[in-house]
């Protein structure tokens, strides 16, 4: 099927599309939207969520391994979650005060993060990145900021250079993943001007041993902060982030996505001192006081230290990976499982481009249409509501992917070519 024919399982969400392109910019609030993941196959539109499951506008059910790229920890619809939102609607949930509920949930942040002595609420994970790194600029009275993932949309932070002031780029520099001497580089050539280092902790590649700690002291030794980005590995990875799993505490920190379980909320997270400069600038976002999202995160981490959710997600984020490489071993695909458990992805390493994107077309084509919901380009995320039956059924879709990508290996010696979908991205926010 072609990108321009009907799709019949899709008839309803290419209808709503075709709707919202007449007034909506680029037909969806989202960034990239999922049917251009694979055009004419995955849908756009949704109809619900409930646990691990999706259902599209069609009727179609998916197990979903995207999980809103990552805001859903627990499962969507979680009814504690849903019942702390529903008695703060009720209460009154936008006043011109402060909600107590902002209190209990900054104390228990305090003491389940290792940097965290004062806490910032923001709301998307792009205001609280951009707030950590003004942060930074305040307590040093430096201008440049060393960056290395993705942060957000702002524009010091974007990606794509269009429409971002060629003087806002010239303030950022990056390095490279797991390699100290590039950021030694980049600390010497703008030596004594550097405010920040911030980072995600890990993404597809996981931190060689002293990787994370030699950042620190770089950092340190050129008189910047180390910023940690954890809007997607916190409360996920484990309850006080990846600084815990890893051992790293940071200055300052991020967090965010998995913490309200889908519900609008970030916060930036470090030491008293740092923080106290919230006093200096300003800081600020309409619906901050909006206490519903606080509520929803405060229910959210009572869930995840009440139960074994995490070790859960371990566990089926591990299994998940080792299942998908004994199916490309046994099929003879060119393909493995990385990054952590509760964030896995599938990476296909054929040396051919064009073999490594028609692998992916083939094999995430054949995914979604037995009703599983990868992402193609971006890495997975696993909730505590995926079990057995989530996994058996994603694990079988899987198999017959792989067996479809291997007929095409033996159909014409090499995989057809396929037009690129486009590369493993930093993300949305």
């Amino acid at each position: 099927m072609t990108s321009g024919e009907p799709n019949s399982r899709l008839e309803r969400s290419e209808r709503e599309y075709a709707r919202a392109l007449r007034t909506v910019a680029e037909g969806t609030t989202q960034s990239r939207t999922p049917a251009t993941l694979i055009p004419g196959v995955y849908p756009t539109f949704g109809a619900r969520g409930r646990g691990a499951y999706v259902w599209d506008v069609d009727g179609n059910r998916y197990v979903d391994w995207i999980l809103c790229f990552g805001t859903i920890v627990l499962g969507h619809s979680h009814p504690a979650v849903n019942a702390a939102a529903v008695k703060e609607i009720e209460a009154g949930f936008a006043l011109p005060l402060t909600r107590p509920v902002q209190t209990e949930l900054a104390e228990t942040l305090v003491e389940l993060i290792p940097c965290a002595e004062r806490v910032l609420f923001m709301k998307a994970g792009s205001e609280a990145t951009s707030a950590a790194v003004r942060l930074a600029r305040l307590a040093t009275g430096r201008d440049k900021i060393v960056r290395l993932g993705y942060h957000g949309w702002h524009d010091w932070s974007c990606a794509r250079g269009a429409g971002i002031p060629a003087a806002v780029r010239a303030l950022t520099f990056t390095f490279v993943y797991n390699d100290l001497d590039s950021l030694r580089a980049v600390l010497e050539a703008h030596r004594g001007e550097v405010a920040c280092v911030i980072m995600w902790p890990c993404e597809i590649d996981t931190p060689r041993p002293g990787f994370l700690e030699g950042v620190k002291e770089l950092a340190h030794r050129h008189g910047a902060l180390f910023v940690l980005d954890e809007i997607r590995t916190g409360f996920r990875v484990a309850l006080g982030g990846a600084q815990q799993h890893f051992a790293v505490e940071p200055d300052l920190a991020t967090f965010g996505k998995a913490m309200a379980n889908g519900f609008t909320l970030s916060v930036v997270a470090g030491r008293a001192d740092h923080m106290r400069r919230v006093r200096d600038s300003w800081f600020s976002s309409t619906f901050n006081t909006s206490s519903i999202d606080q509520a929803a995160a405060l229910a959210t981490i009572g869930e995840l230290r009440r139960t074994d959710a995490i070790a859960r997600i371990w566990r089926t984020g591990r299994r998940l990976m080792d299942g998908l490489d004994r199916l490309a071993a046994a099929y003879g695909v060119e393909a493995q499982a990385v990054s952590l458990p509760p964030t896995p992805y599938l990476r296909f390493t054929y040396r051919d481009p064009a073999a490594r994107e028609a692998a992916k077309q083939i094999f995430f084509t054949e995914t979604v249409r037995r009703g599983v919901f990868f992402h193609p380009h971006h890495h997975w995320f696993v909730s505590a509501a995926h079990g057995e039956a989530e996994l058996a059924e994603t694990l079988e879709a899987s198999g017959h992917a792989f067996q479809a990508v291997r007929r095409a290996i033996d159909g014409g010696r090499t995989l057809p070519a396929a037009p690129a979908a486009g590369t493993l991205e930093g993300g949305v926010r």
